[in-house]
């Protein structure tokens, strides 16, 4: 069952006296706009945990944060039992802590069981250095392990250092992508606590979520420009409602993905028609994918150039099986071109030709050079390299070099 967690950051905030003793040490009181709703409170993490109806909360924060505003406004929220003390003592040691102080979360024991059942704390240092930023990357790290998959997060990003939230949402992106941890972030929140004055000395809290979409849009589109691999774009077009061209984006990449040159050819033209029908986070990324790619077929006049070009595309994107496969059967489409067949696709016709690439179009072709030994590469994909070649290095590095080559054949024929 999915849970909704509320990941915040503590500061030293905004006290309410900055001349009072540490014993007093308290937030400064704020209004909050939420969704047309406004409330009161020191603490906007305790706002937000109402409005959303969170499962558990994991707070974030320095030695120096005021860990004892969080116990005060918890423990008075959830109906624990307050210790005068205790809270006298976290107050001291925030007072007392700053950079230098060593890190330590046993005294925030109380703080994090006032916070609910699964709630739990991190305390991080102030990421000054590399080393620093590091340290926290790997305790914010091991925090968030602690989330399960299906769980809805809901980051509060008002308090604590700009930079520490920032690095919060790339440990998220850690967790999701390389974590394979299927959590999904609902809602970024920041109190304008600036901007009170402009809004009546209401504090308007805004949802940035926009922001984490946007940056799965970049991340699919990466996929899709550098592997041929759209199926996150076409996943995020569904969840916009547009499953027509969720489809055609879908077909595309299944195209690439398995190297189907007519296929691709054809869907590429399907999926150009989408560029004008797109969102705005789509079209920030959408429109240059498609144009790399319809940039190949603009290019090909014959199927044998579309194959070349594809091939270098392949090669490219570091896909070097495919590139492999269809430097070979550009080659062969070339000749059957060349010897005027309409269907290059049949495999007599192709077996023909292929033969004439030793005799007839040895001069031109070279193949004892180039062709045979990429036909050999072929097949050697073909069969997962059992007990065949021994040159991995060496296929890889000569590819660009045999697309070149036959790519300057094809193309000055046919310029000719």
């Amino acid at each position: 069952m999915a849970r909704k967690v509320l990941i915040g950051f503590i500061g030293t905030g905004m006290w309410e006296d900055r001349t009072a003793p540490i014993s007093e040490r308290k937030y400064k009181k704020a209004k909050y706009r939420i969704e047309g709703q406004i409330k009161e409170s020191s603490f906007i993490s305790s706002v937000l945990a109402d409005h959303i109806g969170v499962d558990c909360i994991y707070l974030i924060g320095t030695m120096k944060s005021m860990w004892e505003e969080v116990y005060s406004s918890f423990a008075q929220k959830n109906g624990e039992e307050f210790d005068d003390n205790y809270c006298l003592d976290l107050a001291i040691t925030g007072s007392e802590s700053n950079y230098e102080t060593p890190i330590s979360s046993q005294h925030l024991k109380k703080v994090e069981a006032v916070l609910g059942k699964n709630s739990k704390i991190c305390v991080i240092k102030y990421g000054i250095d590399d080393e620093e930023l590091m340290f926290n990357f790997e305790q914010i790290k091991l925090l968030l392990e602690n989330l399960k998959d299906e769980d809805e997060i809901y980051l509060d990003i008002t308090h604590a250092f700009r930079s520490i939230p920032l690095f919060a949402t790339t440990v998220l992106m850690y967790i999701n992508d390389v974590l394979q941890k299927r959590t999904t972030v609902k809602g970024v929140y920041y109190g304008m606590l600036d901007a009170m004055s402009e809004f009546n000395g209401v504090a308007p809290v805004v949802n940035l979520n926009k922001l984490v979409e946007i940056q799965n849009w970049i991340k699919g589109a990466y996929s899709f420009s550098n592997f041929g691999n759209g199926f996150l774009i076409s996943d995020l077009l569904r969840e916009e409602g547009n499953n027509e061209n969720a489809q055609k984006i879908e077909n595309l990449s299944k195209a690439i993905r398995i190297a189907y040159a007519n296929d691709i050819k054809n869907e590429i033209k399907n999926v150009g028609k989408i560029k004008e029908k797109l969102s705005i986070p789509a079209s920030l990324v959408i429109p240059n994918v498609i144009d790399s790619i319809e940039k190949i077929l603009k290019k090909s006049k014959t199927d044998s150039q579309f194959q070349i070009l594809l091939a270098l595309w392949y090669n490219e994107k570091k896909l070097y099986s495919l590139s492999y496969i269809l430097l070979a059967e550009a080659i062969v489409t070339f000749v059957c071109e060349q010897e005027g067949h309409q269907d290059v696709s049949k495999k007599s016709i192709r077996k023909q030709c292929q033969d004439l690439i030793y005799t007839k179009y040895a001069t031109l072709l070279n193949p004892n050079e180039y062709y045979k030994t990429i036909n050999e590469i072929r097949n050697n994909i073909a069969h997962a390299s059992i007990g065949s070649r021994n040159s991995l290095l060496n296929d890889v590095l000569q590819l660009t070099n045999r697309i070149q080559k036959y790519k300057s054949i094809i193309f000055n024929i046919h310029a000719n």
